[in-house]
């Protein structure tokens, strides 16, 4: 649900998780081919062994998600469509996301582009100051960003 597991409330009210397991495995796989992209990643976490100063209500949980993407450079270098899509289930729920998008790089470099896209969001279940909506979230935007990477 996008609350961080070490945050006072997180699993119980008024009780915080000191210390956990937490084991990981993903898969990625990608392929390109003449100005053809698809990305795709698996995971699958594990949180057990929970040492909190009060009583939780599980005693671990499990979660996975997928992420993928289909490019193409209608214009090479210069003109690219895409579209994405993200799903992650656990125990408080699910969240998904998906979004077709161009990008265009004025000047034939990977440093400086233009990116437009159309994104729905179901119980967004990532949050962060760096993005453009939070934990929680549901509904449909639309950005337009300029991006310039130095």
């Amino acid at each position: 649900d996008g609350n961080l597991l070490f945050a006072t409330g997180a699993l119980a009210p008024d009780v915080t998780v000191e210390l956990a397991n937490f084991y990981l495995w993903a898969v990625d796989v990608g392929v390109k081919y003449r100005g053809l992209a698809f990305n795709a990643e698996l995971y699958n976490r594990w949180v057990n062994d929970f040492d909190a100063d009060g009583p939780l209500p599980i005693d671990s949980m499990h979660d996975w998600g997928f992420e993928a993407s289909l490019s193409y450079f209608v214009l090479p270098k210069r003109f690219e469509t895409y579209a994405r899509t993200s799903l992650i289930d656990g125990p408080f729920g699910t969240g998904v996301e998906a979004a077709p998008g161009l990008r265009w790089f004025p000047f034939s470099t990977r440093n400086v582009w233009i990116d437009g896209e159309v994104i729905w969001i179901d119980d967004s279940p990532f949050g962060s100051v760096l993005y453009i909506y939070s934990a929680g979230a549901s509904g449909v935007l639309v950005p337009i960003q300029l991006m310039v990477r130095f």
